[in-house]
Protein backbone atom coordinates (compact mmCIF):
# COMPACT_ATOMS: atom_id res chain seq x y z
CA UNK A 1 0.00 0.00 0.00
CA UNK A 2 2.80 2.44 0.39
CA UNK A 3 3.45 2.28 -2.94
CA UNK A 4 -0.07 3.00 -4.06
CA UNK A 5 0.00 6.25 -1.40
CA UNK A 6 3.74 7.41 -2.76
CA UNK A 7 2.15 7.37 -6.51
CA UNK A 8 -1.12 8.74 -5.53
CA UNK A 9 1.04 11.69 -3.42
CA UNK A 10 3.40 11.67 -6.68
CA UNK A 11 0.38 12.45 -8.95
CA UNK A 12 -1.66 14.85 -6.49
CA UNK A 13 1.55 17.04 -6.70
CA UNK A 14 2.14 16.95 -9.66
CA UNK A 15 -1.77 18.06 -11.17
CA UNK A 16 -1.46 20.36 -8.07
CA UNK A 17 1.57 22.49 -9.86
CA UNK A 18 0.27 22.16 -13.17
CA UNK A 19 -3.07 23.80 -11.93
CA UNK A 20 -1.17 26.16 -10.19
CA UNK A 21 0.87 26.88 -13.30
CA UNK A 22 -2.06 27.22 -15.54
CA UNK A 23 -4.07 29.40 -13.36
CA UNK A 24 -0.83 32.05 -12.63
CA UNK A 25 -0.15 31.54 -16.70
CA UNK A 26 -3.46 32.39 -17.35
CA UNK A 27 -3.92 35.54 -14.93
CA UNK A 28 -0.68 36.78 -15.95
CA UNK A 29 -1.68 36.30 -20.01
CA UNK A 30 -2.84 39.76 -20.12
CA UNK A 31 -0.27 41.58 -18.03
CA UNK A 32 2.06 43.75 -19.46
CA UNK A 33 4.58 42.28 -16.88
CA UNK A 34 5.94 40.29 -19.57
CA UNK A 35 8.64 41.61 -21.37
CA UNK A 36 7.07 41.89 -25.45
CA UNK A 37 3.82 43.60 -23.76
CA UNK A 38 5.77 46.07 -21.43
CA UNK A 39 7.98 47.12 -23.98
CA UNK A 40 5.04 47.48 -26.45
CA UNK A 41 3.28 49.12 -23.97
CA UNK A 42 5.89 51.85 -22.98
CA UNK A 43 6.08 53.13 -26.30
CA UNK A 44 2.25 53.04 -26.80
CA UNK A 45 2.63 55.62 -24.21
CA UNK A 46 5.31 57.67 -25.43
CA UNK A 47 3.76 57.36 -28.46
CA UNK A 48 0.50 59.19 -27.13
CA UNK A 49 2.73 61.82 -25.16
CA UNK A 50 4.59 62.99 -28.30
CA UNK A 51 1.30 63.11 -30.31
CA UNK A 52 -0.14 65.54 -27.59
CA UNK A 53 2.59 67.93 -27.48
CA UNK A 54 2.19 67.87 -31.22
CA UNK A 55 -1.58 68.62 -31.30
CA UNK A 56 -1.12 71.03 -28.69
CA UNK A 57 2.39 72.60 -31.09
CA UNK A 58 -0.11 72.66 -33.57
CA UNK A 59 -3.13 74.47 -32.16
CA UNK A 60 -0.69 77.14 -30.72
CA UNK A 61 0.80 77.50 -34.78
CA UNK A 62 -3.08 77.78 -36.13
CA UNK A 63 -4.09 80.01 -33.32
CA UNK A 64 -0.54 82.60 -33.59
CA UNK A 65 -1.16 82.11 -37.82
CA UNK A 66 -5.42 83.19 -37.47
CA UNK A 67 -4.27 86.40 -34.78
CA UNK A 68 -1.54 87.42 -37.70
CA UNK A 69 -3.95 87.30 -40.46
CA UNK A 70 -6.83 88.83 -39.02
CA UNK A 71 -4.10 91.88 -38.06
CA UNK A 72 -3.94 92.14 -41.88
CA UNK A 73 -7.49 90.19 -43.38
CA UNK A 74 -9.84 92.53 -41.05
CA UNK A 75 -8.24 95.74 -42.45
CA UNK A 76 -8.11 94.93 -45.90
CA UNK A 77 -11.72 93.28 -45.75
CA UNK A 78 -12.65 97.06 -44.32
CA UNK A 79 -11.00 98.72 -47.18
CA UNK A 80 -12.95 96.28 -49.65
CA UNK A 81 -16.23 97.59 -47.94
CA UNK A 82 -15.60 101.09 -47.96
CA UNK A 83 -14.68 100.86 -51.93
CA UNK A 84 -18.02 98.77 -52.67
CA UNK A 85 -19.86 101.21 -50.93
CA UNK A 86 -17.73 104.14 -52.81
CA UNK A 87 -18.65 102.28 -55.95
CA UNK A 88 -22.31 101.94 -55.05
CA UNK A 89 -22.70 105.33 -54.62
CA UNK A 90 -20.79 106.60 -58.15
CA UNK A 91 -22.80 103.94 -60.12
CA UNK A 92 -26.08 105.15 -58.28
CA UNK A 93 -24.50 109.07 -59.41
CA UNK A 94 -23.52 107.38 -63.29
CA UNK A 95 -27.33 105.74 -63.29
CA UNK A 96 -28.90 109.04 -62.52
CA UNK A 97 -26.78 111.38 -65.32
CA UNK A 98 -27.58 108.40 -67.92
CA UNK A 99 -31.33 108.75 -67.20
CA UNK A 100 -31.16 112.59 -67.73
CA UNK A 101 -29.63 112.30 -70.95
CA UNK A 102 -31.88 109.76 -72.04
CA UNK A 103 -34.45 112.11 -70.61
CA UNK A 104 -32.85 114.56 -72.52
CA UNK A 105 -32.73 112.72 -75.98
CA UNK A 106 -36.42 111.43 -75.54
CA UNK A 107 -37.05 115.53 -75.34
CA UNK A 108 -35.45 116.01 -78.64
CA UNK A 109 -36.70 113.42 -80.84
CA UNK A 110 -39.91 114.36 -79.74
CA UNK A 111 -39.57 117.87 -81.46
Amino acid sequence: MSSVTGVVLFVITVTGGLVAFLLRRRRESGSTKTSDADALWVQTQALMVQLSKDKDRAEEQRDRLLVLQSGTLLPALGLVNETLVSMKILLADVSQKLDRILAVADTIKGR
